[in-house]
């Protein structure tokens, strides 16, 4: 599937199998789409509902 409607469909594909939060350089890794786009999209989604994002875990 090409164009960005299909990117956006294939990550939302991939999210959905995880059951637990997950980073963008795996879930880039594991669509084969490069960090930036993979980032991009997730802004997107995020802005129009679809996706969360984790606030980052403090260091202790």
């Amino acid at each position: 599937m090409s164009g960005t409607v299909g990117k956006a469909l294939t990550l939302l594909e991939h999210l959905s199998r995880y059951d637990a939060p997950v980073r963008l350089a795996e879930l880039s890794r594991s669509i084969e789409m490069n960090k930036s786009t993979t980032y991009r999209l997730l802004e997107t989604l995020s802005q129009m509902g679809y996706v969360t994002q984790d606030e980052p875990m403090a260091a202790i």
